[in-house]
């Protein structure tokens, strides 16, 4: 099983911006929160968003903040239509194993607006059935 860390909040917004502005020529301020990834208007050529480290099974790879950022608008533009109009408050519950599928999921929800419910996928019947009703 893969697992996959989020490196978006690892500094705080000073810290990052004076790193960046250190590195690159022009001036780079990383996103604020989770939700701003998909929005923000620039991103640094070459920095990772996303470090998923290798297994038995599958090499590592890493995922720039373009290609994180283009990924979670696709992903929250689809599920968009998907959810219930009548409803004020939306919901989205995910029960997924550490892949690169989890984040992109979960941030795509974010940007579609909905809250996010994220579920442990070893949960039983009833367990979901619990989570699912409330």
């Amino acid at each position: 099983m893969h697992e996959c860390f989020l490196w978006l909040c690892a500094q705080t917004t000073h810290q990052r911006h004076r790193t960046y502005t250190k590195s690159m020529a022009s001036t780079f301020v990383a996103p604020r929160t989770l939700r701003d990834v998909p929005h923000a208007e620039s991103y640094p050529p070459g920095h990772s968003a996303l470090v998923i480290p290798a297994t038995p099974e599958t090499p590592s790879y890493e995922v720039s903040y373009t290609a994180l950022a283009h990924a979670v608008a696709t992903v929250g533009k689809q599920l968009i239509p998907l959810l219930p109009a009548e409803k004020s408050e939306k919901v989205v519950a995910l029960a997924m194993p550490n892949t690169l599928a989890f984040p992109l999921g979960f941030l795509g929800a974010i940007y579609g607006g909905a809250a996010m419910a994220p579920l442990n996928p070893d949960y039983k019947e009833e367990e979901f059935r619990f989570y699912l009703e409330a």
